[in-house]
């Protein structure tokens, strides 16, 4: 878990590409995903629209949005290889 410098945002990530994020320090949560099908292991909120996350396979995420959309930073060496065959 880890909220923004302002307390404000917060992010939950797990297994199974589970994302939970709270946009009113934490009173309520909505639970997604990021589309990855990754478990995910370690994130950091650096303002209310910047997090970044980390995850299986090398898997490295932001988001630029308030954790709204998440777009994939650098794909795993597993990835990468089965993208080039």
């Amino acid at each position: 878990m880890h909220f923004s410098p302002d307390g404000r945002l917060g992010c939950v990530i797990g297994r199974s590409d589970t994302v939970m994020t709270s946009y009113d320090s934490g009173t309520i949560w909505q639970v997604g995903t990021t589309g990855t099908g990754m478990s995910l292991w370690n994130v950091r909120v650096l303002s209310e629209r910047d997090s970044w996350v980390v995850g299986d396979e090398g898997t490295v995420l932001s988001t630029a949005d308030g954790a709204a959309h998440w777009d994939q930073r650098f794909y795993g060496p597993e990835k990468d290889a089965a993208a080039r065959r």
